[in-house]
């Protein structure tokens, strides 16, 4: 009986991450404007979180290989977002709107702002420049919209991402950098956070198979 009960505490355990994990996609960059030959496409990435009371986090990356600082985001949508908050951890200074208004080298991928969802760091210096640095964009979901249709809208080009990254120490400055070219080809890289979970449960399963065996032989 004692496998039972260590069975039916992990079963337990897996329902309780299974009901409080969050929904969360990461999104990477491509390379958009040639200001410098370097790129730091690699080391660029937007988590997208299902966040409370129907509204949606985006938080942004800079995992620091190139020294290189994110100073400016924006987004491309008209029906699915609306700016709630901006979050800083130390060192990051983030405030909407985004200036220059407008994506550098948008027209490359007919990239439209929308002025109102776009952020900039107050001090370019104060950008996320480091792989312990972030900063958080919460956005209330419109019209009906859920976690799934941004995630989805992602992926088709319906809504799309792009940053500005300075090279520390450059003469030439910054480049643009975009998560969907022209809506046809997307970079999402990682699937909701319930997979983890379903492997959980996957463990749970095995191990009522294992105690099925264990009463058999009894």
């Amino acid at each position: 009986m004692s496998f039972i009960r260590s069975a039916l505490t992990l079963a337990a355990a897996a329902t309780f991450m299974a009901a409080g994990t969050a929904n969360a996609t990461t999104i990477t960059f491509y390379k958009l404007t040639s200001q410098n030959g370097t790129s730091v496409a690699a080391q660029l990435t937007v988590d997208v979180t299902e966040a409370a009371n129907g509204t949606v986090d985006f938080t942004f990356h800079n995992d620091v290989g190139t020294a290189s600082s994110i100073t400016d985001i924006y987004f491309e949508d008209r029906t699915l977002l609306a700016l709630s908050t901006v979050g800083n951890n130390s060192g990051v200074d983030f405030a909407p709107p985004a200036g220059p208004s407008e994506l550098f080298g948008a027209n490359l991928a007919s990239f439209v702002t929308n002025p109102g969802l776009s952020a900039v760091s107050r001090n370019h210096g104060q950008g996320v420049n480091g792989a312990t640095e972030w900063v958080t964009i919460n956005f209330t979901l419109q019209n009906g919209q859920t976690y799934t249709t941004i995630r989805d809208a992602l992926t088709t080009g319906d809504l799309r991402i792009g940053v500005q990254a300075a090279l520390n120490n450059s003469a030439k400055g910054f480049d643009s950098y975009i998560n969907n070219r022209l809506g046809s080809s997307n970079q999402l890289v990682s699937v909701p956070e319930g997979g983890s979970t379903a492997a959980l449960l996957g463990s749970v399963f095995l191990a009522f198979a294992a105690i099925r065996r264990r009463l058999r032989k009894s």
